[in-house]
């Protein structure tokens, strides 16, 4: 889930600077580079989002929410020609289908946004471009500039809670079906073909197995024959939720 995006960036910095604790300490405490601290909280374009589990870690330091750190649900005050005014990202906005589809034909503005298919888990499981109407449940618009190939994006709802609390059931999150290749996702959140339909877990794997395992101590890994064709869908790049 690293993408660029210079309001997390701009977020981070603010938060470091009003806890009054140092780039230096936060990356020992996340178990991250300094150099990894600076790169996600610049404020410039080319800042950027960390993954998952480092976000969790970033807010569990910093006292917060992924969600408030992440969307800025809690106002982080900033100075501006001497009036103090509240930061607030934009929430993920879900489109019904109906209403996604009048939008788009009447060319209606979306702002920066773009509007990704919501899909069912069997629907999440195929090709993203060969979806069937009656699988898409609604559209999730997503900053443009994060979203490069919308084609090859979908979105699905995280069920049960066996990676609570990195992501607790009925968020949803955003996967990338262009990155399979086993580099780019080997330590990442992906999502994977099981027999039920589709899993969200961490990736690892050895000689014979990919392992899929969850954030969530109480489940166990699931192994996966490296001889099994199409297990991996893609990497999970953005995700939305409720954290406590």
């Amino acid at each position: 889930m690293e993408q660029k995006n210079s309001g997390f960036g701009r977020r981070l910095a603010e938060v470091i600077s009003a806890q009054r604790i140092s780039k230096a300490q936060l990356a020992q405490r996340v178990g991250i580079s300094r150099w990894a601290v600076g790169r996600y909280s610049r404020y410039i374009k080319e800042g950027r989002i960390p993954g998952a589990d480092i976000l969790y870690k970033m807010s569990r330091v910093l006292g917060m929410s992924m969600e408030e750190l992440l969307q800025g649900q809690r106002p982080i005050a900033r100075e501006v020609q001497g009036n103090v005014q509240p930061l607030y990202p934009p929430e993920l906005v879900i489109l019904a289908p109906e209403e996604a589809k009048a939008r788009m034909q009447g060319h209606e503005r979306l702002e920066d946004f773009i509007p990704i298919r919501l899909l069912s888990d069997a629907a999440a499981a195929g090709n993203p471009l060969f979806i069937n109407d009656n699988d898409i449940e609604g559209y999730c618009l997503i900053y443009n500039s994060w979203c490069k190939n919308p084609e090859m994006t979908t979105c699905v709802r995280v069920k049960g809670d066996s990676m609570a609390p990195v992501l607790p059931d009925g968020s949803i999150v955003a996967v990338n079906h262009d990155k399979k290749s086993l580099g780019e996702l080997k330590g990442k959140i992906v999502v994977a073909r099981v027999e039920e339909g589709i899993t969200i877990k961490y990736l690892h794997y050895d000689d014979k197995y990919y392992i899929l395992s969850p954030a969530n101590q109480n489940y166990l890994p699931i192994y996966i024959s490296r001889h099994t064709e199409n297990v991996l869908i893609g990497r999970v790049e953005w995700f939305w939720g409720r954290f406590e």
